[in-house]
């Protein structure tokens, strides 16, 4: 938006039509110690062309790490984006359109909905999916509603894996001021659920629940042991909600296939960039049973009178719609335009693609393990346990220190799992997508082999 300064008289007509005496006052709330006093210490008066050059020039001050190999996770993912969607997404009639609110809202925006709906469930093997939620966390924390609304305080127990995001349990956490459920964690065994605690915590009193894979450290949970669990979750009469990474569902067995009644995740990597974390998408699907629990927005094909299909929001469990205490919706229900970037990035690939897609993620990922067991002073953390497209490596070194380091060098290195698991502290966790080349794990190994031994051409790291 171009600049479009004010006159004198017009800073008179503003503060007079809001009752105030100057611009100090009506700048009057921010802390005047945080307040600048005195003139900016902007260059001198510049001309257009002169002003541009000085942007230029400073702009090239900037550290475009988005060019650096990433190796960096943990929820969010750095995907190939075919510029398609994009330039899909960039379309008037997209790029422009609210969320629909109204049951005779455009077709094509409802189309959209329900074919994104249609490839969500057939990806879960859930029966039916909603609009979209606003991102995997909230999601997440939708679910831990559903169940209270499925069983009220007749069942006031649920179970959390502690393999499921971190972040995620506490967006539960605070979801959960006011439900009261209480809300117990399954500890880790060796990077996966504790399955004997789960069994033996699941009684009569469990609502339900919360496993997620793979789970947060990358590591893919024993899906048969899984599907025994689900069996005496439903003799116990509560619901399963599995947790996942969509791509990862490119290879592994489905939710909805061994015997989740829930799934839900974050769709960012589905089509979305990771632009400083956010807009995401969060996908919420369900079995048949659950569809009149399910949050947010449902859209359905029908027939008119005349018999020509046409498209309907036939189920919004929203406040407007619905008494307040009867309402599953959260504050924004419907991501629209990330849902249709995820169901365009499904078409795109399509169900050969998709899954050639996953084996190469999953391929490289074994190829990135291989090299770190060649690194002196790496290992890697839970050899032996399958992953998707993250490791846990254990490092010689603080892995804090090494990821500055690293950076210097222009990696993006991992996170450092010390601040999600205290017995973690020595960990980091390292993604790898379809977009990261051999070469750069190679070199990456390389360096990080030089860095734990405090020894690299043109520093020395061995004081930090």
């Amino acid at each position: 938006m171009d600049y479009v300064p004010h006159s004198e008289q017009d800073i008179k007509n503003m503060l007079k039509a809001c009752g105030l005496k100057g611009v100090d006052e009506l700048f009057s709330t921010i802390p005047a110690k945080i307040r600048q006093k005195g003139p900016s210490e902007l260059p001198k008066p510049l001309c257009e062309e002169e002003a541009l050059r000085y942007m230029i020039d400073a702009s090239a001050e900037n550290v475009i790490s988005t060019e650096f190999p990433s190796f960096l996770g943990a929820g969010l993912y750095s995907h190939f984006i075919p510029s398609v969607i994009g330039n899909l997404l960039a379309r008037s009639e997209f790029l422009t359109s609210y969320t629909p609110y109204q049951a005779e809202a455009s077709q094509g925006v409802l189309q959209a909905i329900y074919e994104y709906q249609s490839m969500m469930a057939e990806l879960t093997a859930m029966d039916v999916s909603n609009a979209s939620s606003y991102d995997g966390a909230t999601a997440c924390a939708d679910a831990l509603v559903l169940l209270k609304e499925s069983f009220g305080d007749k069942r006031k127990r649920v179970l959390v894996s502690a393999g499921l995001h971190p972040e995620y349990r506490e967006v539960m956490s605070t979801y959960n001021f006011g439900l009261e459920m209480s809300i117990e964690e399954i500890p880790l065994k060796n990077g996966l659920t504790n399955y004997e605690a789960l069994e033996e915590a699941i009684g009569k009193d469990v609502a339900g629940y919360f496993i997620q894979y793979p789970n947060c450290l990358g590591l893919i949970e024993d899906i048969p042991r899984l599907e025994k669990l689900n069996g005496k979750m439903h003799s116990a009469g509560g619901l399963a909600v599995a947790v996942n990474y969509p791509l990862a569902l490119s290879i592994l067995k489905p939710p909805g296939a061994i015997g989740f009644d829930i799934a839900v995740g974050e769709g960012q990597s589905l089509g979305l960039p990771l632009n400083f974390g956010g807009p995401l998408l969060g996908y919420f699907t369900v079995k048949r049973e659950l569809i009149r629990k399910l949050p947010g927005r449902l859209v359905g094909r029908t027939l008119d009178v005349d018999g020509n299909e046409g498209f309907v929001l036939n189920l919004q469990a929203r406040e407007q719609h619905i008494r307040r205490e009867h309402a599953t919706s959260n504050i924004c229900t419907n991501e629209a335009m990330c849902a249709l970037a995820a169901g365009m990035y499904l078409t795109y690939w399509g169900k050969v693609g998709f899954q050639v897609l996953g084996r190469l993620i999953l391929a490289r990922a074994n190829y990135l393990a291989q090299r770190i067991t060649d690194v002196e002073g790496a290992e890697l953390k839970f050899p032996g346990i399958p992953f998707f497209n993250e490791i846990v490596v254990r490092l010689d070194r603080d892995p804090a220190l090494l990821i500055d380091e690293l950076f210097d060098l222009e990696y993006i290195a991992g996170l450092p799992l010390g601040g999600w698991f205290r017995e973690l502290d020595d960990c980091m966790l390292l993604a790898v997508t379809e977009s990261t080349e051999p070469d750069d794990m190679d070199s990456f190994c390389d360096d990080l082999e030089a860095c734990i031994q405090g020894i690299l051409e043109g520093g020395d790291f061995s004081e930090n």
